[in-house]
């Protein structure tokens, strides 16, 4: 029988903005964005599709690259652990 069930809602139980800011910021400028921590931290809790056109022009994201990009894949994930493992 079940007794409790314990979810994080992003924040609640481990402060992952810094590490979610990090992981954009590292994947931008492996496409040539050199963009403030800052910055990028300032637009945390918007969803990719709200947060990407503040950072790229229609014509970049139009372009696609970044999403057929293996490394920038592979940096997304390790993000993605590190955030798991720290919760």
């Amino acid at each position: 029988m079940i007794k409790a069930v314990i979810f994080d809602i992003d924040g609640t139980l481990v402060d992952s903005v810094d590490m979610h800011a990090q992981a954009w910021k590292e994947a931008f400028e492996h496409f040539g964005k050199k963009i403030p921590f800052d910055e990028v931290r300032h637009q945390i809790g918007k969803g990719g599709d709200q947060l990407m056109p503040v950072f790229f022009s229609k014509e970049e994201l139009a372009d696609g690259a970044w999403r057929r990009d293996p490394p920038l894949m592979r940096s997304v994930t390790g993000a993605a652990r590190a955030t798991k493992s720290a919760s």
